[in-house]
């Protein structure tokens, strides 16, 4: 009885440090936010520059999508000042070699949906026009 105490006394300890590790990980930012000065933002631009020219152009059969320039952030938290500044570039892309096929499949889907509902369309009326299926008389709009 006493070993199934400590676990559970060992389990709780853990659980408050990991909840207490977690909820201080989004906390509010103690040391309040700073803008970027112009020196910062030019640095972090040629750092961002870099990365998105070291990135590869997009393969045959795909394209970039989205905005792919480079937005370096406007302020950053004092809490992490004196830590090495994270800020990042995403590319996406999108596959559109075979997209007439995407299409053709999405459009059969479609067609098999809409010809279901079509067939179960009479019993829905029929359901529709039972007394008591219009329930706005009990008070449900």
């Amino acid at each position: 009885m006493k070993s199934n105490r400590l676990w559970v006394a060992m389990y709780c300890m853990v659980a408050a440090m990991t909840a207490g590790s977690i909820a201080h990980a989004d906390g509010v930012c103690v040391a309040g936010y700073r803008n970027i000065t112009a020196a910062d933002r030019s640095v972090m631009i040629e750092v961002l520059e870099a990365g998105k020219k070291a990135l590869p152009p997009a393969p045959e059969g795909w394209v970039i999508v989205g905005d792919d320039k480079v937005n370096p952030p406007t302020s950053i938290c004092g809490d992490v000042q004196r830590s090495p500044w994270y800020y990042q570039h995403t590319r996406y892309y999108q596959h559109v070699g075979d997209q007439d096929a995407g299409n053709k499949a999405i459009a059969d889907a479609a067609a098999i949906q809409a010809a279901a509902i079509k067939q179960k369309q009479p019993r829905l009326d029929a359901h529709q026009r039972r007394p008591g299926a219009d329930r706005t008389d009990r008070g449900f709009d």
